[in-house]
């Protein structure tokens, strides 16, 4: 038995098994509230105030484990290929890049402003 203190951080393959369970959890959560709701529109309740919200959340959550798994993925395989100060670099150029929304990108399009 080890001291919970001196336990090294996770390594690259814990954290991979890790996001992979996060992901099949999340999406199995979401397969059961889908099945629930499919069910529900056999009786004569309204299936969209049932569970809207938390289908939606489901997804969401499901995409959010999908890309932090594809995200463990690729530093595996940029430590394998060893190419990972590279791929370090360009994941932190996206991340820190200012995003343009639909709605805004939308507005100026309609507006004609560049």
């Amino acid at each position: 038995p080890q001291d919970p203190d001196s336990r090294s951080p996770p390594d690259e393959t814990e954290k991979l098994r890790r996001a992979w369970r996060s992901l099949v959890s999340t999406f199995l959560v979401t397969t059961r509230c889908v099945e629930k709701l499919c069910a529900s529109t056999d009786s004569t309740t309204d299936p969209t105030t049932i569970s809207s919200k938390e289908l939606e959340d489901g997804v969401e959550q499901t995409f959010k484990a999908r890309n932090e798994f594809r995200r463990q993925v690729n530093i595996i395989e940029a430590k394998l290929l060893g190419t990972a100060k590279e791929t370090e670099a360009l994941s932190s150029l996206i991340n820190s890049t200012p995003k343009i929304g639909q709605k805004r990108k939308r507005n100026t399009i309609e507006n004609g402003k560049p």
